[in-house]
C-alpha cells in the first residue's frame, strides 16, 4: 500500500529544491520561473539521494510543474533549464499546445469553483435574509388608517362698548 504524501512533505521538498538549486527553482516568482529539463527529477535523485524520497520528490515536482505560471513560461520560452540554471533542451510545439490546454483546464476549474462558491454564498445570503425578515414584502397589506378631522372654532367673546354720555347735571 502506498503512503499518502502530505502537503507539508511536498512543501518541505520544494523548499529544499529552491535552496539547493536557486538558479533553477523559484518560489512563486512568476517572472523567473522557466520550464525544467525533461528528466530533471532523476538527476536530482542521482546527485542527492540522501535528501529526497523519490515519491515525495515526484509529488513536489508535479506540484511545481502544474502551476499556471509554469505553463505560461512554457508558452513564452524556447528552451528549458538544467540543475545549474543553464539553458538546455528545446520546447516543442507539442509542449506549447499541451501547456495551452493545461492553462485552459486550470481557468475552467477556477471559473467553476468561483461559480459554485458564488452560488453557495448567494444561497447563504438568501437564507440569512429570510431568517432575519421572513415577511414577503409583496404580500404585506398596509392597514387603512382613518384620521378624523375636527374643526376647532375659536371662542368669540363680544364686548360691549359703553360710550354713553351722561348729561351733565349742573347744580342750580
Amino acid at each position: 500500500m502506498k503512503k499518502k504524501i502530505s502537503r507539508e512533505e511536498s512543501t518541505k521538498t520544494l523548499n529544499t529544491l529552491i535552496e539547493l538549486f536557486p538558479n533553477t527553482f523559484f518560489n512563486n516568482d512568476k517572472e523567473k520561473t522557466k520550464p525544467l529539463k525533461c528528466g530533471i527529477r532523476h538527476e536530482i535523485l542521482a546527485q542527492y539521494p540522501e535528501h529526497f524520497d523519490k515519491n515525495v520528490l515526484r509529488v513536489a515536482m508535479g506540484f511545481y510543474c502544474s502551476r499556471k505560471h509554469y505553463f505560461k513560461s512554457v508558452l513564452t520560452n524556447t528552451s528549458r533549464l538544467d540543475l545549474e540554471g543553464k539553458l538546455c533542451g528545446e520546447i516543442t510545439e507539442e509542449n506549447k499546445a499541451a501547456a495551452l490546454e493545461a492553462i485552459k483546464a486550470i481557468n475552467k476549474r477556477f471559473a467553476e469553483t468561483n461559480k459554485s462558491k458564488k452560488t453557495k454564498q448567494d444561497l447563504e445570503t438568501k437564507e440569512k435574509t429570510e431568517k432575519i425578515n421572513p415577511i414577503d414584502i409583496d404580500k404585506v397589506v398596509a392597514p387603512e388608517i382613518k384620521i378624523e378631522t375636527t374643526t376647532v372654532r375659536p371662542k368669540l367673546t363680544l364686548k360691549r362698548k359703553t360710550n354713553i354720555e351722561t348729561p351733565n347735571k349742573s347744580p342750580v
